[in-house]
């Protein structure tokens, strides 16, 4: 799975949303997170849900919200802003999902924005809150991490690296 494959599945699924206008206000992340999880599923195989990964010096696993692939996977961390609109998309929000990301060593780690609001963010709106986000402490060492907004009608990609931390 490439980053322009990921954000065609999440254009495809924002348009699939739009059909169910009686899901209008009531699509909370719950229920996106299950219904994206299906059309990734058909889509590209091999995904998993709710993944728990192993880090060093903590007693419990990291759950990630999809991981796809075997030997080299991508790992996704999914926020979602729904049609009524709120900040579940802005860095303080998913400041502790970009920190969990960063701890991976093996694979591409991807936070989706999700946004299916009337109105999108512009790039110069997230991109200041996100590359502001510091690293937590500790010994480990932080990788890249993508930022991917989708909207409907617009997308992009920021990079979240240890030069941040």
């Amino acid at each position: 799975m490439t980053i322009p494959q990921l954000e065609a599945a999440a254009k495809a699924f924002l348009r699939l949303l739009d059909e169910y206008p009686h899901f209008k206000s009531k699509l909370g992340e719950r229920f996106l997170d299950l219904a994206f999880f299906a059309l990734l599923e058909g889509r590209f195989a091999k995904m998993s849900r709710q993944y728990q990964v192993r880090v060093p010096s903590r007693k419990y696993p990291y759950r990630i919200d999809f991981r796809h692939g075997t030997s080299n996977p991508v790992f996704i961390e999914f926020a979602a802003r729904p049609k009524k609109g709120g900040a579940q998309l802005r860095a303080p929000q998913n400041s502790s999902e970009l920190r969990k990301l960063a701890r991976l060593s093996h694979g591409r780690c991807v936070l989706l924005l999700l946004d299916a609001h009337v109105y999108h963010y512009a790039k110069e709106d997230l991109r200041p809150e996100y590359m502001a986000i510091k690293s937590a402490g500790g010994r480990y060492y932080r990788h890249a991490v993508t930022i991917l907004y989708v909207h409907r009608s617009h997308s992009f990609r920021m990079e979240w690296s240890r030069k941040n931390a």
